[in-house]
């Protein structure tokens, strides 16, 4: 992000004072167009489960724009079902969405686009209220919040933020200076499914004589430093060709470059945290990051560890991607570091015992297990041009509070905890990943880009080059958080 700019101040300017509610509270409605009718009392039909009863909108249409799902797992699933087809995620949506729409008088449609980015900066800077809410990658949604064009979700009405269906972890990281321009619910399913795991083929871990490395889990003691030395245990040249590919034996199939990113903050490391105060300070150069990333390096060398990258002279023409977790699924890997989303083809794919393991830690002092949604995962916030503020903190509270029960459940508790892993113990290890669900404030604004230094440069480069990139880029980053800090007046 090259800087951030001023456009928040003259769009701050045109919101009316009136459509600004107090967070948390339900304000007063009227039976005038299309705001909420609302009765003194619940109708005696009205069901136990009602969150707000006698509330009714008038046909009122909650427009969402969503990213479109290209590719299976990069875009919204959650947000709009046309009818049941059979599939458990789909009919939830669409169970969901009906009871909503039924008791409270409201429609819910939605707009996919490929790059939703492009379609927010120009309906805000066109001053167009199409749209009630809007999916953005992580990775670019702290521009779109800096570049003025999200509303804050602290002045929503109707939300109440201390409810279990909302994540206070994220609303305390991604608030600055009393606004929130972004965040997840239970609403949404993409941050979950885009968190980062790892996943063990069991039955690899006991040929070797490494046991149950659930039972290091529970005891606290999985560290990068177990992990490594697991990987070097098991990591084979079968053909001694001095060349790893599909017929030797790995201890790590990672995701992506980006990995590097992901183990850095599940070992305690952010890239700018916030003091006590709440202003921001860069806390990625330590002699803990340092060390971290080391240890990464050592833990993806290339004698016993690949990213997809490293076997593209290998993959011919298949898709570079499959080939590399085509390792793992065929069980000639130990390890795959991957999103939640991926137990879904470890379910129809692996023909051995596969277990969940967390990201591991920096050493056995970290207090928990942490683990991070990854650059395109998805938060909502609302557009700054939006219409109706209240409407959009109805919807918002109703929406999450219903998700509970029906699409979460349906995604988490049954798909992947119970239909997508094979044991109890990994269902279990499912819950303590999302304990320690965390966000980096650096990752998502990136920050003087440096976000870039540890999921692309370092990566790429197979080198600690931290000190020399921090160097090059620090001016830059403190004055992005210098200017950020001004435009929500943090000073």
């Amino acid at each position: 992000m090259k800087r951030i700019g001023a456009f928040i101040l003259t769009c701050l300017m045109l919101i009316p004072l009136a459509a600004c509610g107090e967070a948390g509270k339900t304000p007063e409605t009227t039976d005038t167009g299309t705001k909420a009718t609302e009765t003194t009392a619940a109708p005696e039909t009205a069901a136990p489960d009602v969150l707000f009863p006698g509330v009714d909108w008038n046909g009122r249409t909650f427009s969402v724009l969503a990213k479109e799902n290209t590719i299976y797992n990069f875009g919204n699933k959650e947000i709009y079902a046309e009818d049941y087809t059979g599939e458990p995620l789909n009919d939830a949506v669409y169970e969901r969405n009906m009871k909503i729409e039924e008791t409270y008088g409201v429609t819910i449609a939605y707009t996919e686009r490929p790059q939703p980015d492009d379609t927010l900066r120009q309906t805000v800077r066109s001053m167009d209220s199409a749209f009630d809410l809007s999916f953005n990658w992580q990775s670019t949604i702290g521009k779109l919040a800096g570049e003025g064009l999200m509303y804050n979700l602290l002045d929503l009405a109707y939300v109440d933020y201390s409810q279990p269906y909302w994540n206070e972890d994220a609303n305390d990281a991604l608030s600055l200076g009393g606004l929130l321009f972004f965040t997840t619910s239970d609403y949404e399913i993409h941050d979950k499914l885009r968190s980062y795991i790892v996943i063990c083929n069991g039955d690899m871990a006991v040929n070797f004589g490494l046991g149950d490395l659930q039972d290091v889990a529970d005891a606290g003691k999985w560290t990068i430093d177990f992990m490594l030395s697991c990987c070097e245990a098991v990591a084979q040249d079968v053909n001694n060709d001095g060349k790893m590919k599909a017929d030797d034996v790995f201890g790590l199939i990672g995701g992506d470059l980006k990995d590097v990113g992901m183990f850095t903050l599940s070992m305690g490391n952010k890239i700018v945290d916030k003091d006590d105060e709440g202003k921001l300070y860069i806390s990625m150069y330590t002699d803990r990051m340092l060390d971290s990333i080391d240890k990464i390096l050592d833990l993806f060398d290339k004698s016993t560890s690949a990213w997809p990258g490293d076997l593209e002279r290998y993959s011919g023409s298949e898709n570079l991607w499959d080939y590399a977790a085509n390792i793992f699924y065929g069980g000639s890997a130990l390890f795959t570091s991957q999103n939640m989303v991926v137990l879904e083809s470890c379910s129809e794919l692996c023909d051995f015992d596969y277990k969940v393991l967390p990201m591991p830690k920096y050493d056995e002092a970290q207090e928990k297990y942490m683990t991070q949604p990854d650059n395109i995962a998805l938060l909502f916030g609302v557009p700054l041009t939006v219409e109706d503020p209240d409407f959009c903190g109805f919807m918002l509270e109703v929406l999450s509070e219903a998700s509970t029960e029906t699409t979460l459940r349906t995604y988490y508790e049954m798909g992947c905890k119970h239909r997508h892993v094979n044991d109890e113990r990994s269902a279990r290890m499912l819950d303590t990943i999302m304990d320690g669900l965390t966000y980096d404030i650096g990752f998502v604004y990136n920050l003087g880009e440096l976000r870039n230094i540890i999921c692309d440069t370092i990566p790429s480069r197979r080198d600690n080059v931290l000190p020399v990139q921090y160097a090059k880029y620090e001016d830059w980053a403190l004055e992005d958080i210098e200017n950020l800090m001004k435009q929500y007046n943090m000073e």
